[in-house]
């Protein structure tokens, strides 16, 4: 693939394709500090079938992401050729849209509706299609891939935008009410319907996600908590000199933030009423995310 793409292609004459995120794109960056690839479908081992193989033009090009990545691609790829055969599959109720905006929707800066991507029109892209289903299965061997209603799909090359899930961590009271977590525009509405009720509410996980979380959330006089395990902030993008001072404004906005120390259960009996930490201290909350 191209620059533009920023892909890696599993096999030397592989036509999958598993599309990266740039990470000189500023307008991409950070989509998710999460670690775990949500692209584990299952697909049929290729072997040898890949050696030499040639691609079927007169079968769709089919991308399996709707999110900035899996959009980006397919308007790229659109533009060099407009009446190219490609299917685009998203696998959340609503449209398309840029998830890296969520906190600002959830801040209540942006509206819902600024956020939606504007897919390819019919009358310029007239071989163009989106279509809202989960992808169950991949036959590299028959070029085809299954969803979840069992419908099979064939196609010329096969691009993987499927970003990253949101880390759950195995911990005990993970079931209670009032846990939530924030990846989706249907996580996002949750949350914000929540805050109206909630008093005290725990944020766990200090990356750059975590805190424009607890910075959104700041409403209703919530008290809200964050907690990192590592020795500081954004431990993955600062030092510690930088990092004092990203907490140092958190404070000051009435975040109170907790590092060097993880979450070792959530309590209360159906719904959450407190947190334990690993060095014995507990944090009330009614609200884990």
């Amino acid at each position: 693939m191209t620059q533009t793409n920023q892909a890696s292609i599993n096999g030397e004459d592989s036509n999958i394709v598993t599309v990266k995120k740039p990470e000189n794109e500023s307008n991409l960056k950070n989509e998710s500090q999460c670690t775990k690839s949500s692209s584990n479908i299952p697909a049929v081992d290729l072997g040898n079938h890949g050696q030499g193989m040639t691609v079927d033009l007169t079968k769709p090009t089919i991308v399996v992401g709707s999110g900035p990545v899996g959009v980006r691609f397919v308007k790229e790829f659109l533009q060099r050729s407009p009446l190219a055969k490609v299917i685009l599959f998203g696998n959340e109720v609503d449209a398309p849209y840029n998830r890296v905006q969520l906190s600002a929707l959830l801040a209540r800066k942006v509206a819902a509706e600024s956020i939606e991507y504007k897919l390819p029109s019919s009358s310029e892209h007239p071989n163009f299609k989106f279509i809202n289903a989960n992808i169950s299965f991949i036959d590299p061997v028959n070029n085809e891939i299954r969803d979840a209603n069992q419908r099979l799909y064939s196609y010329s090359q096969l691009v993987l935008a499927t970003g990253a899930s949101a880390y759950r961590p195995n911990l005990p009271g993970m079931d209670k009410t009032g846990v939530f977590f924030f990846r989706s525009l249907k996580d996002a509405e949750a949350l914000y319907a929540r805050i109206t009720r909630s008093r005290s509410l725990l944020v766990v996980g200090g990356g750059l996600l975590g805190i424009e979380t607890a910075k959104a959330l700041r409403k209703f006089s919530t008290k809200i908590t964050l907690v990192h395990q590592s020795s500081h902030l954004m431990n993955r993008q600062l030092d510690h000199t930088a990092a004092s001072f990203v907490q140092k404004q958190l404070v000051s906005l009435g975040i109170n933030v907790v590092v060097s120390v993880g979450i070792k259960a959530i309590h209360g009996q159906s719904r959450v009423s407190s947190v334990s930490l690993h060095n014995g201290e507990s944090i009330t909350c009614d609200t884990v995310v």
